[in-house]
C-alpha cells in the first residue's frame, strides 16, 4: 500500500484504540485497494466498498450518529476519504498497467 493511502487509513482510524479493530479496518481497506489495483474489481464497486468501510468506521468514532445532520456529515466525510483513496489507487493501477506494457515490449511481446 502506498504511503498516501496509508496516511488516509491512519486518518480514518483516528483515535480508535482497539488494536484488533484497527487491524481489521486497515486490512479491509487494503483488500479493497489491492483488488482494484490488480484489476479484480472495478472502480465503482471499490469506491462503494470503501465508502461502506469509511462510513462504518467514522460512525464508531461519532457518539451522536443517530442525529440526521451528524449522519449526513459522516457520509460526506466517508465519501471524501474513499475518493482520496481511489484517486491514489488509480495512479498506482495506471503505473502498473504502463509497466506491464513496457515489460511486454522489452521482451518482444505485443503489449496488447
Amino acid at each position: 500500500m502506498s504511503a498516501e493511502i496509508q496516511r488516509r487509513v491512519l486518518t480514518l482510524l483516528g483515535d480508535i484504540q482497539d488494536v484488533v479493530l484497527r487491524t481489521n479496518i486497515a486490512t479491509a481497506v487494503n483488500i479493497i485497494v489491492t483488488a482494484y489495483i490488480n484489476g479484480d474489481s472495478d472502480e465503482e464497486s471499490a469506491r462503494n466498498d470503501l465508502i461502506d468501510v469509511c462510513e462504518n468506521t467514522l460512525a464508531i468514532r461519532e457518539p451522536n450518529i443517530a442525529d440526521p445532520d451528524v449522519k449526513k456529515k459522516v457520509r460526506e466525510r466517508a465519501e471524501a476519504l474513499a475518493d482520496e483513496i481511489i484517486r491514489y489507487a488509480k495512479a498506482i493501477r495506471a503505473s502498473h498497467i504502463l509497466l506491464r506494457r513496457q515489460r511486454g515490449t522489452l521482451l518482444g511481446r505485443s503489449p496488447f
